[in-house]
C-alpha cells in the first residue's frame, strides 16, 4: 500500500486542489508518483474525487496562454471523462460556504471556492500541496510535500 493509499484509507470522497491535477497532467517531480497513485485510486473507484470548475479554469490557463490546442483538448477530456471525478459548478451553497471560509480563514476566493466545493460534496479529505488548507477543520488535509522525504 502506497503513502497516498495509507493516508486516505478512511476516506471515500476526497476534494482535490488545482496543483494536484497540474502535477498529474504535467508529471511534475517529485509529486508525479504520489498523484499517479491518487488518480489510480480514483480511477479504480476506491475513492470519489470532487473538483471545482475553478480547478478546471486554473488548470487550463497555461495551455491557453501557450495556445496549445492539444493541451487544451487534453484538459477538457480529462475533466469530462476521468472516472469517479465529479467537477462541480459553483452553486449558491458553495458560494456561501466559500464566503464563510474566506471570512474566517482569510483564504483567497478561488481557494475558498475549491475547499467549499469539497465540503458541500461531503468530502472528508482534501488533497493539495498548499499548507494553508490545513486551517480547514472540517477536512482532513493531505499535503503532498509532507509525503516526500526531506533531505537532511
Amino acid at each position: 500500500m502506497g503513502k497516498v493509499s495509507q493516508a486516505l484509507t478512511n476516506h471515500q470522497r476526497v476534494g482535490i486542489d488545482t496543483n494536484v491535477v497540474i502535477y498529474l497532467l504535467d508529471a511534475v517531480s517529485p509529486y508525479a508518483s504520489l498523484v499517479t497513485e491518487l488518480f489510480d485510486l480514483i480511477e479504480q473507484g476506491r475513492i470519489q474525487a470532487i473538483a471545482s470548475t475553478i480547478t478546471m479554469l486554473e488548470v487550463m490557463v497555461k495551455p491557453f496562454q501557450l495556445e496549445d490546442q492539444d493541451a487544451i483538448a487534453m484538459c477538457k477530456e480529462f475533466f469530462d471523462t476521468f472516472p469517479n471525478l465529479v467537477v462541480s459548478d459553483v452553486t449558491p451553497a458553495i458560494a456561501t460556504r466559500a464566503a464563510q471560509l474566506r471570512a474566517r480563514l482569510g483564504l483567497k476566493a478561488p481557494d475558498a471556492v475549491i475547499a467549499a466545493t469539497a465540503l458541500e460534496a461531503n468530502a472528508t479529505a482534501f488533497v493539495s500541496n498548499d499548507p494553508h488548507f490545513n486551517r480547514i477543520e472540517d477536512l482532513e488535509v493531505l499535503t503532498l510535500s509532507d509525503l516526500i522525504p526531506q533531505e537532511v
